[in-house]
């Protein structure tokens, strides 16, 4: 039989000669019908919907596929679907899947009914508190203000297995934020590679000498010990993302018709974290990975519930770099995070890098949601020249405004104290000069 009759697209002859139909393949006239209807600016009925996409690749379940149909003939695609060769069947889905409603993409609903049987292990934790695995969020702060260092050194304590973020405050026998080891995808459109082994290079330098006395010291540099190792599951891995695009958007030449969806830089992103059983994929920044209008509320859900589910499915948190809004009239920045609300509402954490009390070089990192844990204490941080201008934990973690109240508060309660003994002084016939030291000048 030809292509054509075998795709049903025209009549066939019996064997005795006379005229039978051939009865099209499933999903061939949907998925015709989905096209005259994308084409058309119309929704497509559900139940053509739900017939194509009964024919995604079975060993592929609840993924979200991009493609266009790049003028193939719905007919044609069907029938690599039906072809039983997983890769055209692959590649078929692709050109199909964003015809599609993106919501219709999605996987199945969950359903349970028996608790009894329901598993729920302990949630695993990154950072205790601060970083869910397999979860996204984001950190914000102003422009400049040292978040792409920061994140390199949760990169570098996570690769390195060394479990120690920032250092030690007051307590040295306790990291002030411990983190579980694990391979790190770094995914930057800012800086170039060779910048990000500079600045590690210059922060590992810094902390070998204080080690060494003065002198460099023992075992293997920082980029080294970087290197992803299989055997122990450890490493980071950098993608420069510059010359690639965003991971979510529309296709070029069609950029009305189509509804956002994952790109070809997202594949590669997910390829990359996938290959070697990333913990943690770092997106820097979120306005160059996030090729739409940041401030439009229902495209922001359909990216941040796409990572999530795909971070959730391979284990993988997934922490964006945000921007704050504009400055103001005054020129005044803000640490907030700029457009849509989605941004935090979809975020399972969120992190905010501030000013500190002291000049541009303290810093205060805030944890402003925690879906899953307590809202935990912030942490001040302090850089130099001698830790190479990484960051690290202030010696001193008692906020500088709780430190004043509770400054005033103590100041009340010594008066308070004053004003009492000087009342059981004067029972006595006692004056307040007599009593204690204390003159009428410094009796308040």
């Amino acid at each position: 039989m030809d292509r054509q009759a075998e795709n049903g697209t025209q009549n066939g002859q019996g064997i005795a000669g006379e005229t039978v139909p051939i009865r099209p393949r499933a999903g061939a006239m949907e998925l015709a019908r989905i096209v005259d209807a994308m084409r058309a600016g119309q929704r497509p009925d559900p139940a053509d919907v739900a017939a194509v996409k009964a024919l995604q690749p079975s060993d592929e379940p609840g993924s979200i596929i991009d493609g266009v149909l790049k003028g193939r003939a719905p007919s044609d695609l069907i029938a690599d679907l039906h072809s039983g060769d997983l890769e055209t069947q692959r590649a078929a889905w692709d050109l199909v899947a964003t015809l599609l409603p993106a919501e219709e993409l999605r996987t199945g609903v969950e359903i349970v009914d028996s608790w009894a049987d329901l598993e729920a292990p302990t949630r695993a934790w990154l950072i205790p508190a601060w970083l869910p695995a397999g979860r996204i969020g984001m950190v914000s702060g102003k422009g400049g203000k040292g978040k792409t260092w920061m994140l390199l050194q949760l990169a570098a304590a996570m690769a390195t297995g060394e479990r120690e973020w920032l250092g030690r405050a007051s307590d040295p026998a306790k990291a002030v934020l411990p983190v579980e080891p694990g391979a790190v995808v770094f995914a930057s459109w800012e800086d170039e590679a060779a910048e990000i082994k500079r600045r590690l290079s210059m922060w590992d330098a810094a902390l070998r000498r204080k080690e060494g006395g003065g002198r460099e010291a023992e075992g293997l540099p920082l980029v080294l010990r970087l290197q992803y190792n299989a055997k122990t599951g450890r490493g980071l891995r950098f993608l420069d993302m510059a010359r690639r695009g965003p991971v979510w958007g529309v296709d070029e030449g069609d950029l009305y018709n189509q509804r956002p969806h994952l790109l070809e830089a997202g594949k590669i992103v997910r390829e990359k974290c996938e290959e070697i059983g990333a913990s943690l994929l770092i997106l820097d920044s979120l306005g160059y990975a996030y090729g739409r209008n940041d401030s439009d509320n229902a495209g922001v859900a359909d990216f941040m519930a796409a990572w999530d589910s795909w971070g959730r499915d391979h284990s993988c948190a997934v922490l964006l770099v945000h921007h704050p809004p504009k400055p103001q009239g005054d020129g005044a920045t803000s640490s907030e995070y700029r457009g849509a609300g989605s941004w935090e509402m979809h975020a399972r954490f969120r992190w905010e890098l501030g000013d500190g009390a002291g000049d541009s070089d303290t810093a205060r990192l805030s944890c402003k949601k925690a879906s899953y844990a307590m809202q935990p204490d912030p942490v001040y941080l302090k850089r130099s020249k001698r830790t190479g201008w990484a960051w690290q934990a202030s010696g001193e973690q008692t906020p500088p405004e709780a430190a004043d109240r509770a400054g005033q508060r103590q100041g009340r309660m010594r008066q308070v104290r004053q004003r009492q003994k000087q009342a059981a002084g004067s029972s006595k016939g006692m004056t307040g000069a007599e009593y204690g030291g204390l003159s009428g000048k410094n009796t308040l």
